[in-house]
Parts: structure tokens; sequence; C-alpha cells
């Protein structure tokens, strides 16, 4: 495309609060932009394909592991990885069991992950999907954020910070990506400044497990990173519903082969 034309973007709601959809906006400056949200990945794959627009952002962990032919990742952000916190109210806590939960407590969670492993380490637990933040922290729930909590938020509630190498969140999250078509050279070039390899390291990592492990699973969480001079993977993968959850994890001084020999382990 030629750059002085109008740039169609489309993404997912949630990208266009990232810090970096404003760095992206700022390399395009100078260029009418037109941008447009949708709910769903497909549509936004869509868009991309039919020539509707022209370049998308969105969150990593939603984007697939296979996607069209000419459809291609051209630049992926710094990582900025939520941690999870439980918060736990007096009424659920107990602080000789394990993660301080009382027997059989209710805790709100809001993806299947965090259910599931929470359930391989405490099965008493009545695991629901939303949210206790609207109802007085009357129970147990897991929250994500970037930024350290609010302890005066949760008055009188015991917080306790979920290491993501013991509770594992899904492939790519933390990070976002820009998906362009891949012919369209003028406006990759254009926003390669913003690619951040040493990110790329990791999510290829996270990746290519997720996609090595797609047409055999019902769940998988992977996390890739870089600590005291190795490079550290952390899989947490489930066949169907009803087996049990295994995981994996390994350290080296490369990258090379982590995620064949995190595979080579779930055949």
């Amino acid at each position: 495309m030629n750059m002085t034309d109008t740039i169609h973007l489309v993404g997912l709601p949630l990208a266009f609060k990232s810090d970096f959809y404003t760095k992206s906006i700022q390399h395009l400056a100078g260029i009418d932009l037109v941008e447009n949200k949708e709910e769903h990945i497909t549509l936004i794959l869509q868009q991309l394909e039919t020539e509707k627009a022209d370049l998308a952002i969105c969150p990593l962990s939603q984007i697939p592991v296979n996607l069209p032919e000419n459809i291609v990742i051209t630049a992926l952000s710094q990582r900025d990885y939520p941690k999870q916190f439980l918060v736990i109210p007096p009424t659920s806590l107990d602080k000789n069991k394990v993660l301080n939960l009382a027997e059989g407590v209710t805790v709100f969670v809001d993806d299947l992950l965090i259910e599931k492993q929470l359930l391989d380490i405490r099965k008493d637990l009545n695991i629901q999907q939303g949210t206790d933040l609207n109802v007085g922290h009357k129970e147990a729930f897991v929250i994500k954020s970037v930024q350290p909590i609010n302890e005066d938020q949760f008055s009188n509630c015991k917080i306790i910070a979920l290491h993501p190498s013991e509770f594992v969140q899904a492939p790519g999250t933390g990070v976002y990506g820009i998906l362009c078509r891949k012919n369209d050279l003028p406006l990759r070039r254009k926003l390669k400044p913003l690619h951040q390899p040493e990110t790329t390291k990791l999510t290829n990592i996270e990746r290519t497990i997720q996609k090595g492990t797609s047409e055999n699973t019902s769940l998988i969480g992977v996390y890739a990173a870089y600590e005291q001079g190795l490079y550290c993977v952390w899989a947490v993968h489930q066949k169907t519903d009803a087996t049990a959850l295994h995981f994996a994890s390994l350290r080296s001084v490369t990258f090379t082969n982590l995620a064949e020999q995190i595979l080579a382990e779930y055949k």
C-alpha cells in the first residue's frame, strides 16, 4: 500500500487500551488512520484477508498459531505479564491449609486454566467462573494485574501472589501483536521498529508448544522466561476434560529446541 493512503486499523477492544497501541499510532503519525473494534479474532482476520482492514492489533494469546497464508505477525510488544493474585477474605481463610483456603470454600476465577490448576492442588474447592469484586469480597477470588495490587482495596483479606511457574497462563499472555498482509511491505517496514526480538524468542517457544499440542489437547498453558542467565519454560497440558493435568518444565542456557523437548514429554 502507498503510505500516503488511509490505513484501516482493526483490533480487539482490549488492545486499544494498551501502551503498544499508543506506540503503534506514534509510528503511523501523519497518516490518515481509521479505527474499528471487533469482538472476535475470526472477524479481524476476515477483514485483513478481504482488505477491509490493513493492520490489526490483538493480544497474542488470542491470535491463532495457524494464520491464513497471506497474514503475518509483523511486530510484537514487550511482555507485560499479568500477575495472578489470590484474595482470601477472613471467612474463607485457614492458614493450616494449602493456599490458606478453608475446606470447600468458593473461589471465583476468570478462566479455565486457573480453575483446573487450583483444582489440581485442592480438589475440595468450589471453583466458580466470574468475579466476586462486586459483592463485597465475601468469597475468595483470583484477579490479574500487571501492577502490584492495592492491598487497601482488599482490607482484612489475605493476598497471595501466584507465581506464573506454578499457575501457568495461556501462551502469549502479556504480549500484543500487530498483524498485516504478508505482501504489504511498506506498512510492515513502517512498523518494524516496534518489534521486540527478545519477546519473540520466548513467545516462539510458547506458541510452538501450543501448535504442537493443538490437535491433541483440551487445555494448554505455557510460560517462557529468561531468568538468571537461563531460558526457562513451564507448561501444563490436558488431553481431555477427563484426564489429569500434565506439568512439564525445563531450564537451559539456550532457547534452541526447548519447545521440542517439552513436546517430547507430552507424546
